[in-house]
């Protein structure tokens, strides 16, 4: 019904490559992945960061990789916008 449950149904730690592996989730159809800690290091300052929390809204009936980035949690952000542009 494209409402946001509160059951976690998995979690996972990523690989040293950032990938982690959720084939053994039993998903059908439309899921938010969240991405929660690590870090990284930025490229022109050299400094180690921790980045934002990112989500990414996946479709769990086709055999991909998602990736969750910043512009996947751009795009979850649109999503939650209704109509009159109030975030909701």
């Amino acid at each position: 019904d494209g409402t946001l449950g509160t059951e976690v149904l998995a979690t996972e730690v990523t690989n040293d490559s950032g990938v982690a592996d959720f084939s053994d989730v039993p998903l059908e159809g439309a899921a938010l992945v969240s991405c929660s800690g690590g870090s990284y290091v930025d490229e022109a300052t050299g400094e180690t960061l921790t980045p934002a929390n990112m989500r990414a809204i996946i479709d769990t009936d086709v055999n991909t990789t998602p990736v969750i980035t910043p512009l996947t949690e751009i795009a979850v952000q649109a999503a939650e916008v209704d109509a009159s542009g109030l975030v909701i």
